[in-house]
């Protein structure tokens, strides 16, 4: 299932059609990968007014605009560092020695791109008013896609579920 980033449209567009019962994008909505890059690069990278501040003049727009910033860092992360889309896997223990539940699972792409962007970026979540797990998903497959990685993550914050497999009691 796609989250709809690949199609070039905004992340308020894409939850009005995921959640929100909108019809899907039409091809005048949709951009292209350059269209997108112009867009998230026209976006600070966590600089002056936050996207909720009331100073900002298009507030609805804002969910959208916090999503755009948090592509444009992971997109300048990526070219950066490629590296960062390969296997990871949780390890053994936690940094104070415990074991892990998690011991050898492969993380999420979206989790390393966060975890870079944090450390490059520390208030970024806080300049964006806190992150949804829909927003990070949505805005690594917008990098991806102005990138042009040709690839697509699995956005976190949406399931999928097969009504062939739903087990019967």
């Amino acid at each position: 299932m796609s989250d709809g980033a690949n199609l070039g449209i905004s992340a308020e567009r894409a939850l009005n059609t995921i959640i929100g019962g909108d019809p899907q994008p039409t091809e005048e909505e949709r951009q292209t990968p350059q269209q997108v890059r112009e867009r998230i690069e026209g976006v600070p990278l966590f600089e002056g007014d936050p996207p909720w501040n009331e100073s900002t003049s298009d507030t609805d727009g804002a969910y959208s605009m916090a999503t755009d910033a948090l592509a444009h860092a992971f997109l300048v992360l990526l070219e950066e560092d490629p590296s960062l889309l390969e296997p990871q896997y949780y390890p053994e223990t936690h940094s104070d020695g415990e074991p892990t539940h998690l011991a050898g699972v492969q993380r999420d792409p979206a989790d390393a791109v966060w975890d870079a962007m944090k450390e490059r970026w520390p208030h970024a979540d806080d300049w964006i008013g806190g992150a949804s797990g829909f927003m990070v998903g949505f805005a690594l497959n917008t990098a991806l896609y102005a990138g042009e990685f040709h690839l697509q993550a699995h956005n976190p914050a949406l399931i999928e579920i097969d009504p062939d497999k739903i087990l019967e009691e």
